[in-house]
Protein backbone atom coordinates (compact mmCIF):
# COMPACT_ATOMS: atom_id res chain seq x y z
CA UNK A 1 0.00 0.00 0.00
CA UNK A 2 1.40 3.29 -0.61
CA UNK A 3 0.40 6.82 -0.83
CA UNK A 4 -1.22 8.30 -4.12
CA UNK A 5 -0.84 11.63 -3.52
CA UNK A 6 1.81 13.36 -2.14
CA UNK A 7 4.90 15.34 -2.66
CA UNK A 8 7.83 13.39 -0.22
CA UNK A 9 10.56 16.13 -0.10
CA UNK A 10 7.40 18.87 1.72
CA UNK A 11 5.83 16.02 3.54
CA UNK A 12 9.33 14.79 5.06
CA UNK A 13 11.06 17.83 5.17
CA UNK A 14 14.04 16.62 2.69
CA UNK A 15 16.11 13.60 1.43
CA UNK A 16 17.70 11.58 3.90
CA UNK A 17 21.72 12.33 4.75
CA UNK A 18 21.81 15.35 2.18
CA UNK A 19 19.13 17.95 4.21
CA UNK A 20 19.24 18.14 7.92
CA UNK A 21 16.19 19.08 7.85
CA UNK A 22 14.61 15.76 6.91
CA UNK A 23 12.47 14.13 9.23
CA UNK A 24 13.03 10.35 9.86
CA UNK A 25 10.22 9.60 12.67
CA UNK A 26 7.85 10.89 10.45
CA UNK A 27 9.08 8.66 7.49
CA UNK A 28 9.14 5.70 10.19
CA UNK A 29 5.78 6.42 11.28
CA UNK A 30 4.10 6.08 7.71
CA UNK A 31 6.27 3.04 7.11
CA UNK A 32 5.30 1.11 10.31
CA UNK A 33 1.27 1.82 9.62
CA UNK A 34 2.19 0.63 6.00
CA UNK A 35 3.64 -2.47 7.35
CA UNK A 36 0.78 -2.83 10.06
CA UNK A 37 -1.70 -3.10 7.11
CA UNK A 38 0.03 -5.55 5.04
CA UNK A 39 0.43 -7.73 8.14
CA UNK A 40 -3.33 -7.68 9.17
CA UNK A 41 -3.22 -8.52 4.88
CA UNK A 42 -1.12 -11.52 5.03
CA UNK A 43 -2.93 -13.02 8.22
CA UNK A 44 0.88 -12.09 10.21
CA UNK A 45 -0.79 -9.51 13.05
CA UNK A 46 0.44 -11.58 15.65
CA UNK A 47 4.39 -12.16 14.37
CA UNK A 48 5.16 -9.34 16.52
CA UNK A 49 3.65 -10.13 19.85
CA UNK A 50 3.64 -7.29 22.36
CA UNK A 51 5.92 -5.25 20.38
CA UNK A 52 3.07 -3.51 19.02
CA UNK A 53 3.16 -1.84 15.19
CA UNK A 54 6.87 -0.57 16.27
CA UNK A 55 7.83 -4.78 16.11
CA UNK A 56 7.43 -4.24 12.06
CA UNK A 57 10.53 -2.37 12.66
CA UNK A 58 12.87 -5.24 13.16
CA UNK A 59 14.51 -6.46 10.11
CA UNK A 60 13.69 -10.26 10.91
CA UNK A 61 10.10 -9.50 11.10
CA UNK A 62 10.05 -6.68 8.05
CA UNK A 63 10.71 -9.15 5.74
CA UNK A 64 8.33 -11.59 7.06
CA UNK A 65 6.03 -8.89 5.16
CA UNK A 66 8.06 -9.60 1.42
CA UNK A 67 7.16 -13.73 1.33
CA UNK A 68 7.92 -13.30 -2.53
CA UNK A 69 11.62 -12.16 -1.58
CA UNK A 70 14.43 -13.76 -3.84
CA UNK A 71 16.63 -16.96 -1.82
CA UNK A 72 19.45 -15.47 -1.15
CA UNK A 73 23.28 -16.93 -0.43
CA UNK A 74 24.12 -15.49 2.96
CA UNK A 75 25.60 -15.63 6.20
CA UNK A 76 26.42 -14.13 9.19
CA UNK A 77 28.97 -11.23 9.34
CA UNK A 78 32.68 -12.69 11.51
CA UNK A 79 32.77 -10.49 14.69
CA UNK A 80 35.62 -8.96 13.34
CA UNK A 81 33.73 -7.93 10.83
CA UNK A 82 30.64 -6.97 12.81
CA UNK A 83 33.46 -4.36 15.05
CA UNK A 84 34.54 -2.96 11.45
CA UNK A 85 30.96 -2.16 10.39
CA UNK A 86 30.46 -0.78 14.14
CA UNK A 87 33.36 1.39 14.33
CA UNK A 88 32.26 3.19 10.38
CA UNK A 89 28.99 3.94 11.76
CA UNK A 90 30.95 5.57 14.72
CA UNK A 91 33.32 7.45 12.36
CA UNK A 92 30.39 9.02 10.22
CA UNK A 93 28.37 9.61 13.39
CA UNK A 94 31.52 11.64 13.94
CA UNK A 95 31.87 13.39 10.95
CA UNK A 96 28.20 14.27 10.39
CA UNK A 97 26.31 14.36 13.96
CA UNK A 98 23.25 15.28 11.69
CA UNK A 99 23.02 11.73 10.58
CA UNK A 100 22.15 10.00 14.13
CA UNK A 101 18.77 9.32 13.94
CA UNK A 102 19.36 8.08 10.29
CA UNK A 103 22.48 5.63 11.13
CA UNK A 104 20.78 4.00 14.21
CA UNK A 105 18.31 2.43 11.84
CA UNK A 106 17.90 -1.15 12.92
CA UNK A 107 19.56 -2.89 9.95
CA UNK A 108 20.51 -6.48 9.56
CA UNK A 109 23.94 -6.67 8.38
CA UNK A 110 25.32 -10.31 6.11
CA UNK A 111 28.08 -11.08 3.84
CA UNK A 112 27.05 -12.55 0.46
CA UNK A 113 29.31 -14.16 -2.27
CA UNK A 114 31.26 -12.28 -4.54
CA UNK A 115 29.18 -11.17 -7.34
CA UNK A 116 31.11 -8.29 -8.63
CA UNK A 117 29.52 -6.45 -6.45
CA UNK A 118 31.22 -4.60 -3.23
CA UNK A 119 27.78 -4.48 -1.53
CA UNK A 120 23.78 -4.28 -2.03
CA UNK A 121 20.25 -3.50 -0.54
CA UNK A 122 17.34 -5.35 -2.09
CA UNK A 123 14.07 -3.70 -1.71
CA UNK A 124 12.18 -7.82 -1.32
CA UNK A 125 14.72 -7.53 1.72
CA UNK A 126 13.88 -4.60 3.92
CA UNK A 127 16.46 -3.22 6.14
CA UNK A 128 19.32 -5.97 4.92
CA UNK A 129 22.84 -4.95 3.52
CA UNK A 130 24.64 -7.42 2.28
CA UNK A 131 28.64 -6.72 1.95
CA UNK A 132 31.11 -8.60 -0.15
CA UNK A 133 34.49 -9.90 1.18
CA UNK A 134 35.83 -7.09 -1.14
CA UNK A 135 34.29 -4.52 0.84
CA UNK A 136 36.30 -5.23 3.88
CA UNK A 137 39.83 -4.15 1.83
CA UNK A 138 40.55 -0.67 3.65
CA UNK A 139 38.69 1.39 6.14
CA UNK A 140 37.82 3.87 3.47
CA UNK A 141 35.79 1.55 1.52
CA UNK A 142 34.02 0.14 4.07
CA UNK A 143 32.77 3.45 5.02
CA UNK A 144 31.93 4.31 1.50
CA UNK A 145 30.21 0.93 1.26
CA UNK A 146 28.18 1.37 5.00
CA UNK A 147 27.21 4.98 3.95
CA UNK A 148 25.76 3.84 0.26
CA UNK A 149 23.59 1.26 1.63
CA UNK A 150 22.38 3.04 4.31
CA UNK A 151 21.30 5.52 1.61
CA UNK A 152 19.44 2.87 -0.36
CA UNK A 153 17.45 1.47 3.37
CA UNK A 154 16.00 4.96 3.58
CA UNK A 155 15.37 5.36 -0.11
CA UNK A 156 13.70 2.09 0.23
CA UNK A 157 11.57 3.03 3.41
CA UNK A 158 10.46 6.14 0.66
CA UNK A 159 9.43 3.60 -1.71
CA UNK A 160 7.07 1.61 0.68
CA UNK A 161 5.36 5.31 0.99
CA UNK A 162 5.86 6.50 -2.72
CA UNK A 163 5.74 4.78 -6.18
CA UNK A 164 8.72 7.00 -7.68
CA UNK A 165 8.05 5.78 -11.70
CA UNK A 166 4.91 4.48 -13.83
CA UNK A 167 6.59 1.42 -15.18
CA UNK A 168 9.35 -1.78 -13.95
CA UNK A 169 11.46 -1.34 -16.94
CA UNK A 170 14.52 -2.22 -15.89
CA UNK A 171 16.43 -1.21 -18.95
CA UNK A 172 18.96 1.97 -17.82
CA UNK A 173 22.67 2.00 -18.51
CA UNK A 174 24.16 3.52 -15.48
CA UNK A 175 26.96 6.01 -15.91
CA UNK A 176 29.35 3.44 -14.47
CA UNK A 177 28.22 0.79 -17.45
CA UNK A 178 26.28 -0.54 -14.96
CA UNK A 179 22.85 -2.34 -16.52
CA UNK A 180 19.68 -3.49 -16.42
CA UNK A 181 18.76 -0.55 -14.02
CA UNK A 182 15.38 1.19 -13.10
CA UNK A 183 14.92 4.15 -13.13
CA UNK A 184 14.04 4.67 -9.37
CA UNK A 185 17.96 2.73 -9.19
CA UNK A 186 19.30 5.92 -11.31
CA UNK A 187 17.64 8.19 -8.38
CA UNK A 188 19.06 6.26 -5.88
CA UNK A 189 22.90 6.18 -7.41
CA UNK A 190 22.18 10.02 -7.76
CA UNK A 191 21.24 10.10 -3.83
CA UNK A 192 24.23 8.13 -2.86
CA UNK A 193 26.32 10.41 -4.76
CA UNK A 194 25.58 13.34 -3.34
CA UNK A 195 25.73 11.69 0.34
CA UNK A 196 28.84 10.86 -0.29
CA UNK A 197 29.87 13.97 -1.68
CA UNK A 198 28.77 15.33 1.40
CA UNK A 199 31.10 13.44 3.47
CA UNK A 200 34.10 13.72 1.76
CA UNK A 201 33.50 17.84 1.88
CA UNK A 202 33.77 17.46 5.72
CA UNK A 203 36.39 15.06 6.05
CA UNK A 204 38.18 16.88 3.40
CA UNK A 205 40.98 15.21 1.61
CA UNK A 206 38.96 13.67 -1.33
CA UNK A 207 39.06 16.27 -4.08
CA UNK A 208 39.38 13.54 -6.52
CA UNK A 209 36.43 11.63 -5.26
CA UNK A 210 34.35 14.52 -5.05
CA UNK A 211 35.39 15.25 -9.08
CA UNK A 212 34.59 11.60 -10.11
CA UNK A 213 31.02 11.09 -7.73
CA UNK A 214 29.85 14.99 -9.01
CA UNK A 215 30.67 13.17 -12.86
CA UNK A 216 28.56 10.20 -11.76
CA UNK A 217 25.71 12.22 -10.30
CA UNK A 218 25.38 14.61 -13.61
CA UNK A 219 25.23 11.16 -15.53
CA UNK A 220 22.38 10.00 -13.31
CA UNK A 221 20.71 13.32 -13.44
CA UNK A 222 20.89 13.36 -17.06
CA UNK A 223 19.14 9.84 -17.32
CA UNK A 224 16.76 11.46 -15.46
CA UNK A 225 15.80 13.50 -17.35
CA UNK A 226 15.86 11.54 -20.73
CA UNK A 227 12.92 9.35 -18.84
CA UNK A 228 11.31 12.54 -16.85
CA UNK A 229 8.05 11.32 -18.78
CA UNK A 230 8.09 8.13 -16.50
CA UNK A 231 8.65 9.90 -13.32
CA UNK A 232 5.63 10.11 -11.00
CA UNK A 233 4.97 13.21 -9.19
CA UNK A 234 6.70 12.14 -6.16
CA UNK A 235 9.54 10.76 -8.43
CA UNK A 236 10.22 13.81 -9.94
CA UNK A 237 10.14 15.60 -6.28
CA UNK A 238 12.88 13.84 -4.79
CA UNK A 239 14.54 14.16 -8.87
CA UNK A 240 14.39 18.19 -8.36
CA UNK A 241 15.89 17.73 -5.25
CA UNK A 242 19.02 15.98 -6.17
CA UNK A 243 19.61 18.60 -8.69
CA UNK A 244 21.27 21.04 -6.27
CA UNK A 245 24.77 19.23 -4.33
Amino acid sequence: MTMPLADPIAELGGYPFLDDSFAPGRLLALVLALRHQEAARLGLAGEIGDAGPIGWLDPGKAILLRPDRPELEETELTAARQAEVAAVLQELRSAVPQWEPLLSLPVRYRMHPPTGAYSASIRAWPQHIFLARRAFTASDQIRSQVLHEMCHQWANLIQEAWELQTNEARDITMPSGTTGRSLSEVIGGAHVAAALIRLYRVIGGEQERIVSLTAYHSGCLDLIGQRSSDLTDAGRSLAKRLEVL
